[in-house]
C-alpha cells in the first residue's frame, strides 16, 4: 500500500515549486555595487592627512573697493572702509594708518572688536590738496596675524578749458610750475612739468593748436623753445629761437596765436607766427626798437590789443630811461595785420622804472588801459595805471604798492612784473604780480589782487611765498 503513495508526494512538491510557494533566495538592500561603495566610503582614504587645527589668528578682508570721485582742493569727502573678519576667531583692530596725510579715520575708538563672520565700517575722510587725484595705501593692524593692506584711489578732476592757470619757471624744481585757478583768486598747489634746466625764461600760455586746451611755451637755457601740452604736459622741442617770448596774440588775424619778444643781443622785436598746429614760423625784425631805445631797459606787454581802433592788434613797449631819472616811456607799435608793426609813437610816461607792463580794459569802458611799474629803486613795487582815453593814454595813476612800504635808495624789494586776467569770471581783469622780496637771495613771491570793479584792487593772497620763481611768469592769452 505504500508504493502508490510516492508519486503523489513528488507531484505535490513540483506543484509547490511552480506556484512559487517555495521560498526564493532574498538579496540584501541595494545591488552588489552599492554595497561595495558603501563599504569604501566608510573607510578613511589611505593618503588623507590627520585632522588639522583651525588657524588661530585674524583673517581680515575688505569686501568693497574704496574710491573717491573728483574732489576739489580744500574740500573733504568720506567713504566707508568696511573690514570683515573672514577667519575662525574673533579679531581686534588696533589701528588704521595711511601713507598719506590726506586720509584720516574718523569716529573710531581703538581697539575695535569684530566677531567671527561679521564686519565693521570705519569712516575714512579724504581732504583734497590738488585736483590731480592719486592713490594711497591704508594699513589695518589686527591683534594677531598679518596686517591688511588696502589700496585707495582718488579720481582726478577733469581738466576743462574754462579752468585757467598761471605758470612760471622754478629754478629749484624740475621744469615749469603750473598753478590751477580755483575760480576765486586762489590757486592749487604747484604741479611741476618738464625737465630741470637753468635759465628758463619767456613763459607764455596760449592755445597754439586749437584743441581747446592751453599749452605752455617756454624758452630754456639751450635757447630752444619747448611746448607743454595740457592736460598731459607732454614736451615738444620746437627748435632754437633767438629771443625770450614776452607775450602772445593773433597778430596776423589767422585765428592762431603768435609769439613775440625782444631779441637777446640787439633788442630787435621778433615774432613767431603760429600755424594753428602748435608750431611757429619766424618773422625777424617784426618791430624796430633800436630807433627809440636809448635808456636802461625795455619790456614788452604780455598781452597785445587794439589800442588804435583799426581792428588789428598793437604792441605796448615800455622803455626804462635810466636809474638816475627813474622814469619810463610808454611806446605803442601799431599792428599792420601781418605780424609786423609800424614805427612806435610815445603815448605816456610813468614816474618810476618799469620792469613789467601789461594791458587790459580795467574799468570796462571799452578802452584798453596800461599797467606798468615794478622797480626796485626808490619806492619799490609801485605799479601805475594809464587809462585809455580813446586817443591815447591818460596820466599815470598809482594803482598798487606791491611791497606795502615806502622805501628809499636803491636795490630794495619790489622788482616785479604784472599780469592781468579775470580769475573769478566777474567781467573785470584781476592782477597777479611776481615780486622779488629779497634782491640778494633772489627770493620771490606771487601776489593775487582781485579787482573791485575798476582800477581798485585788493590783495587776497600769495599763491607763492618766498619761493624760487622766475619773474617772467605767464597767464592764459585768450
Amino acid at each position: 500500500m505504500t508504493t502508490p503513495l510516492r508519486p503523489l508526494l513528488l507531484l505535490s512538491l513540483v506543484a509547490c515549486s511552480e506556484s512559487g510557494l517555495i521560498p526564493e533566495e532574498k538579496e540584501l538592500p541595494g545591488d552588489e555595487d552599492s554595497v561595495t561603495d558603501s563599504r569604501i566610503d566608510s573607510l578613511p582614504p589611505e593618503d588623507s592627512p590627520p585632522d588639522s587645527e583651525p588657524e588661530q589668528f585674524c583673517v581680515l578682508s575688505v569686501p568693497d573697493a574704496v574710491a573717491w570721485e573728483c574732489t576739489e582742493v580744500g574740500e573733504t569727502a568720506v567713504q566707508a572702509l568696511v573690514v570683515q573678519n573672514s577667519g575662525l576667531i574673533p579679531c581686534s583692530i588696533l589701528e588704521i594708518t595711511a601713507d598719506s596725510g590726506a586720509f584720516v579715520v574718523e569716529n573710531a575708538s581703538f581697539p575695535v572688536d569684530i566677531p567671527v563672520g561679521e564686519e565693521h565700517s570705519f569712516d575714512l575722510r579724504y581732504t583734497a590738496t590738488d585736483r590731480s587725484g592719486g592713490s594711497a595705501r591704508v594699513t589695518v593692524l589686527p591683534d594677531s596675524g598679518p596686517s591688511l593692506q588696502v589700496q585707495l584711489q582718488v579720481d582726478a578732476c577733469p581738466v576743462e578749458t574754462e579752468v585757467p592757470f598761471f605758470a612760471f619757471a622754478a629754478p629749484d624744481q624740475p621744469g615749469i610750475a603750473v598753478l590751477r585757478s580755483r575760480g576765486d583768486g586762489s590757486f592749487d598747489a604747484p604741479v611741476y612739468m618738464g625737465t630741470a634746466r637753468s635759465g628758463w625764461a619767456g613763459v607764455v600760455i596760449a592755445d597754439g593748436n586749437g584743441d581747446g586746451f592751453w599749452e605752455v611755451y617756454a624758452r630754456a637755457d639751450d635757447n630752444h623753445l619747448y611746448r607743454y601740452d595740457s592736460p598731459t604736459w607732454a614736451e615738444t622741442d620746437l627748435g632754437s629761437i633767438g629771443f625770450d617770448p614776452a607775450g602772445a596774440g593773433d597778430l596776423n588775424g589767422d585765428g592762431a596765436p603768435d609769439l613775440f619778444g625782444l631779441r637777446d643781443s640787439s633788442k630787435e622785436g621778433d615774432v613767431l607766427l603760429g600755424d594753428g598746429q602748435g608750431n611757429f614760423i619766424a618773422l625777424s625784425d617784426a618791430f624796430d626798437t633800436t630807433s627809440t631805445w636809448t635808456g636802461y631797459s625795455m619790456s614788452v606787454a604780455y598781452h597785445s590789443g587794439d589800442l588804435t581802433g583799426d581792428g588789428r592788434l598793437d604792441l605796448v613797449v615800455v622803455e626804462y630811461v635810466g636809474v638816475s631819472s627813474t622814469t619810463s616811456t610808454i611806446w605803442i607799435y601799431e599792428g599792420l595785420g601781418d605780424g609786423s608793426f609800424s614805427l612806435p609813437t610815445a603815448e605816456g610816461s610813468v614816474p618810476t622804472g618799469c620792469n613789467g607792463v601789461d594791458i587790459a580794459d580795467l574799468n570796462n569802458d571799452g578802452l584798453l588801459d596800461v599797467i606798468c611799474g615794478g622797480d626796485d629803486d626808490g619806492d619799490g613795487g609801485q605799479l601805475y595805471w594809464l587809462p585809455g582815453d580813446g586817443s591815447g593814454l591818460g596820466a599815470a595813476l598809482e594803482l598798487v604798492d606791491a611791497t606795502g612800504a615806502n622805501e628809499t635808495g636803491n636795490n630794495n624789494p619790489g622788482a616785479c612784473l604784472p599780469r592781468l586776467h579775470d580769475w573769478n569770471s566777474d567781467g573785470f581783469a584781476d592782477l597777479l604780480v611776481a615780486m622779488e622780496t629779497d634782491p640778494y637771495q633772489q627770493s620771490r613771491e606771487a601776489q593775487s589782487y582781485q579787482s573791485q570793479g575798476g582800477q581798485a584792487f585788493s590783495l587776497i593772497g600769495r599763491p607763492v611765498q618766498s619761493g624760487k620763481m622766475n619773474l617772467q611768469f605767464a597767464v592764459p592769452v585768450p
